[in-house]
């Protein structure tokens, strides 16, 4: 027997070349659509991620502002909390140093009033300071005068001379009252009953280093004996 043999004509071939292109192209299609969804995914995936990247650091950047204004606050709140410190020191000290002024001018006083009766009376001389001025070797001498013994029934006068011991060239030397006065002075004249304050301005000469300021009570009368005198270190007095 003789094998069929299956003749395929031209119109067969030509149908199946063009369900093979038709085929072709069809699976080249979805191809192509496949690229371009998933293409179009990945795109979205990433634009999605750069998104929430961008949305991290507007947050990163807003909570950075929001710790360095507080840090800021913080600061200036330390800054206040140390000056305002350092202001209630610094009145706590003044009112301290007021507090023992105020003592001492009661005591000075609380003398003045209650002091005891010793049957003569006399020059005493009181809170004696030495001060400091703006001007170069220009000073300031502030006392007060009081009477000792029993209260008067009239004002104590009389005179103060000053005068100023220390050194010159390493040498010993003693100014006279004219020699540092301002305005120049011989004496200074007083008259009080219960309490003077004297005040006045030196000027030093140039060279002098000053040891010793002392007054001295001119005394009424060329024959009578000689007066006190009255010896101060020369140290210098801060001013309240």
């Amino acid at each position: 027997m003789q094998p069929d043999h299956h003749i395929v004509s031209r119109s067969d071939l030509r149908r199946w070349v063009i369900w093979g292109v038709l085929g072709a192209c069809a699976l080249t299609t979805l191809a192509a659509l496949a690229g371009i969804y998933y293409g179009d995914r990945a795109q979205r995936l990433a634009t999605l991620g750069l998104e929430e990247l961008s949305q991290r650091i507007e947050q990163l950047h807003a909570e950075n502002h929001q710790l360095r204004s507080e840090a800021a606050a913080l600061n200036a709140q330390l800054s206040v909390d140390v000056r305002t410190e350092t202001d209630l020191r610094e009145s706590l000290n003044r009112l301290i140093a007021e507090n023992e002024e105020l003592q001492r001018e009661n005591a000075f006083y609380r003398g003045i009033v209650h002091q005891s009766d010793t049957g003569k009376r006399g020059l005493l001389i009181r809170n004696f300071d030495l001060l400091p001025t703006p001007l170069p070797d220009v000073f300031e001498y502030r006392f007060a005068l009081t009477i000792e013994g029993s209260r008067p029934d009239r004002a104590l006068k009389g005179k103060l001379r000053f005068s100023l011991s220390g050194e010159r060239e390493g040498e010993p030397a003693v100014l006279s009252m004219r020699e540092f006065t301002q305005p120049a002075m011989r004496s200074l004249a007083y008259e009080f009953k219960y309490l003077k304050t004297i005040s006045g301005r030196i000027k030093l000469p140039a060279g002098f280093e000053p040891l010793i300021f002392i007054i001295e009570e001119v005394p009424r009368r060329r024959r009578s004996a000689p007066a006190p005198k009255h010896l101060f270190n020369w140290v210098l007095a801060k001013e309240v």
